[in-house]
């Protein structure tokens, strides 16, 4: 049902993929006008379940996966910043951001098939929350494996880790004292603890 809707818009050179590339062309020139050009453009937030729904949505509810139309999402989107950057005179890099810092086979799947849809990138870009992608060492494997497999660097986009479980604002934490902290023997909920996993980090 969503294929025809999607061929409705990127039938021609105004539908949604030429806005796509016409709008992100348009942002990148802007914001080097303005005196703060772009270095690295991330396409879409944490993409693993795809961009611009429901054209762009990678999973269907029945299990179909649709790559075609996500990674020509994609594409458009990084067609336009790579114009943008061309007449701004200013090198830009394109970065792919998902949400499996710790988890290696998640990330293997996504990023192959960004090689298999021949999807052109520059920096490979990660969410890192350990009570869901798994422990310190977990995402030094990770990460290694990325830079070898893909030859591209890697960047923690997105990194938290609590330094104490109190409700602070009435509205109940999604990180409990039940919550799993894979290194929490190494990094308790405090201040102290939350400044040691960053060091860690930082040292990975």
């Amino acid at each position: 049902q969503l294929e025809p809707y999607l061929c409705d818009f990127v039938g021609d050179a105004f539908g949604l993929l030429g806005r796509i590339r016409s709008y992100t062309r348009g942002l990148i020139r802007e914001f080097a006008a303005q005196g703060t050009p772009v270095d690295i453009l991330q396409v879409g937030n944490e993409i693993t379940a795809g961009i611009l729904w429901p054209v762009g949505k990678l999973y269907l509810d029945d299990g179909t996966q649709r790559w075609p139309a996500f990674t020509d999402l994609l594409k458009a989107g990084i067609a336009g910043a790579r114009q943008g950057a061309a007449e701004a005179q200013h090198p830009l890099r394109i970065m792919l951001h998902i949400d499996r810092g710790g988890k290696l086979g998640d990330t293997r799947w996504f990023f192959d098939h960004m090689v298999e849809y021949a999807v052109p990138y520059d920096i490979i870009g990660q969410s890192y929350y350990p009570m869901w992608h798994g422990s310190i060492a977990d995402l030094q494997a990770n990460l290694n494996d990325s830079v070898a497999r893909y030859d591209k660097p890697v960047l923690l986009a997105e990194l938290s880790y609590p330094w104490t479980f109190a409700d602070g604002d009435g509205r109940g934490n999604i990180v409990t004292a039940d919550t799993p902290l894979p290194d929490a023997d190494r990094f308790p909920a405090t201040p102290a603890g939350q400044a040691a996993f960053y060091e860690a980090v930082r040292a990975v």
